[in-house]
């Protein structure tokens, strides 16, 4: 089970953004420049939540392969994928959020899943 960033209080909007993002990929590979641009996020911040989150265990990553690459002159993207684990969680912790933004208990939220 991924550990860590578990406790949504502890979760800045900027995570908030970028997890909900990364949830609405239904498990489809992505880059971080590709997040950087979707959520408006400077890509120093999205690699860092990338980095944190891959870190608790709740993202893969994986190098570009070399017949992947389109053009010379850059380095390999790192492509992630939110496990499936993973995406029960984010999904139930961004729920939880919501539901204290609303002011209803947790409880009440009926898909925290």
């Amino acid at each position: 089970m991924p550990t860590g960033l578990l406790n949504p209080m502890l979760w800045t909007d900027t995570v908030e953004d970028i997890a909900g993002w990364i949830v609405e990929q239904e498990g489809a590979e992505f880059f971080g420049l590709q997040a950087a641009k979707a959520t408006g996020y400077g890509h120093s911040t999205t690699y860092l939540v990338l980095r944190r989150m891959a870190h608790a265990g709740w993202l893969t990553s994986r190098p570009e392969e070399r017949d992947e690459r389109q053009g010379f002159g850059r380095l390999p993207r790192i492509y992630y994928r939110l496990t499936p684990q993973a995406a029960a969680e984010v999904t139930r912790l961004l729920a939880q959020i919501e539901a204290r933004r609303r002011g209803t208990a947790v409880n009440d939220v009926e898909d925290c899943r």
